[in-house]
């Protein structure tokens, strides 16, 4: 297992594409981050409500979609390079190469979420520091937000896994798994706030504390992000178990 994990992170840290993907992402959030509060129709002291905090950390949130696209391509492109006849192949135990590249992509969006907090947090200081007003660091609705934040980009790298393990053809995943983020998830969850709130990205959502009645609260939200994500996990596996290779 530990040489799986090994092999995996040095695929990562070898495609390029990747890392392409997470510097659009940190740009997106630093972006998100300013037009939070740029566009905000609170202004002074109401700028530093817990809420509004909330509203502006979601910022960070912003690139995290990007983490399914990660670990889409992650999995899913090997099958179109023909590397994953080798990969699987190499390893027997085919549930153990699926939940391998699930920890890795999980632990780059680990990463990925800490970096966008931090980018995040400065783009913030900077936009309350253009509103005379100095940034509350130290207010608790920032951090648990944060955290929020640094866990869903985590759960996005294992969607995104699951999905190209379904899939297996990196372009039609990303197209599936952005497509239902950006496009029919929102759809859905403006026609039924009552089925929206049981979506994945809206759940996500409700991970970083972002101030909506209409959803869950963080921590129902994180069970079921996570639950919905490891459940397609499964399936992908599964899939993957069933799969023929080539020599």
């Amino acid at each position: 297992m530990i040489t799986t994990l090994r092999s995996e992170t040095r695929k990562v840290a070898a495609t390029g594409t990747i890392w392409w993907l997470l510097l659009t992402a940190a740009g997106i959030v630093a972006l998100g981050t300013f037009l939070a509060v740029g566009l905000s129709d609170a202004e002074g002291d109401a700028l530093l409500t817990d809420n509004q905090l909330r509203e502006t950390m979601h910022g960070a949130a912003g690139g995290s979609i990007l983490m399914a696209a990660v670990g889409v391509i992650g999995i899913a492109g090997e099958w179109r390079t023909g590397q994953i006849n080798q990969t699987l192949m190499s390893t027997p135990r085919r549930w153990w190469v699926v939940t391998s590249k699930a920890g890795v992509y999980g632990a780059l969006g680990v990463v990925y979420g800490v970096v966008a907090s931090g980018i995040a947090l400065v783009a913030a200081w900077g936009s309350y520091r253009a509103e005379n007003l100095v940034f509350p660091f130290d207010s608790a609705a920032v951090w648990y937000s944060l955290l929020g934040v640094v866990l869903a980009a985590a759960v996005f790298g294992v969607l995104g896994v699951a999905v190209g393990a379904l899939v297996r053809n990196p372009v039609i995943g990303v197209v599936v798994a952005l497509g239902w983020f950006l496009l029919i998830e929102p759809i859905l969850a403006s026609a039924s706030t009552t089925l929206g709130r049981w979506l994945p990205g809206e759940a996500s959502t409700a991970l970083t504390g972002f101030p909506n009645s209409d959803l869950h609260t963080p921590q129902t939200a994180g069970v079921l992000f996570a639950g919905i994500a490891v459940g397609l996990l499964i399936l992908g596996a599964a899939k993957v178990q069933r799969a023929d290779v080539t020599v």
